[in-house]
């Protein structure tokens, strides 16, 4: 369960870490409508280098994923750490870091990042379904005896 919040430190907006080149974005985004994603991302994220990647953000060095490419957004305002369209921006931004997915640590921009009390949940919900595993076994178990 998704349970933390967004500390707006801007980390993930500074410094975008994706699985496609500006080129497979472009091409992309030529065949999806208007105000898809890709789109938002042709328009808006500024290829940047690893090392100008590592310099806003140490902590993706710790990242161990084999294809990267690293952008910034030009909607995003250095000095307030905030969207410029927060209101209208796509999915692809509102639904950062998850998607929809269980929580995974190599989403994360930052280890101060709010959404790592959602790793720490995770942890805490698998022990929960493991424990409620066993009640149930012992429950069934139970009812046969009875018969």
């Amino acid at each position: 369960m998704i349970m933390s919040k967004c500390k707006r430190c801007g980390k993930c907006c500074e410094c975008i870490v994706l699985n496609r080149d500006p080129d497979q974005i472009k091409e992309t985004a030529s065949r999806e409508v208007k105000h898809s994603n890709f789109n938002f991302a042709y328009r808006n994220f500024i290829p940047i280098t690893q090392e100008q990647a590592y310099q806003i953000n140490p902590y993706l060095k710790e990242w161990k994923q084999s294809v990267q490419y690293f952008y910034t957004c030009r909607r995003f305002d250095k000095a307030t750490r905030t969207c410029k369209v927060h209101s209208a921006r796509p999915n692809t931004c509102s639904e950062f870091p998850w998607y929809g997915r269980k929580p995974i640590p190599q989403s994360l921009y930052s280890p101060e990042c709010g959404y790592q009390e959602d790793l720490k949940n995770l942890g805490k919900e698998k022990e929960l379904n493991i424990k409620e595993s066993e009640m149930m076994r012992t429950l069934k178990k139970a009812l046969r005896t009875d018969n």
